[in-house]
């Protein structure tokens, strides 16, 4: 993980990648975050966004 601002906060909020703050900021400006979903994480390594996901959306199901 780099060593920048954004890495830093997502290490102290628990979070794998620091890109989970820029998939955040897509699915807020979509409004694509509801409360049930089936999801497909096309790619998903390293698992950081499903890893958000699943916080955010526990009842979900994640397919990656």
């Amino acid at each position: 993980m780099h060593a920048d601002k954004w890495a830093l906060k997502a290490k102290q909020s628990g979070y794998k990648t620091r890109a989970v703050y820029k998939l955040e900021e897509i699915l807020t400006k979509t409004r694509s975050l509801n409360t049930s979903h089936k999801i497909l994480d096309i790619g998903s390594a390293p698992g950081g966004w499903s890893h958000y996901l699943k916080l955010k959306l526990p009842n979900s199901k994640i397919y990656a």
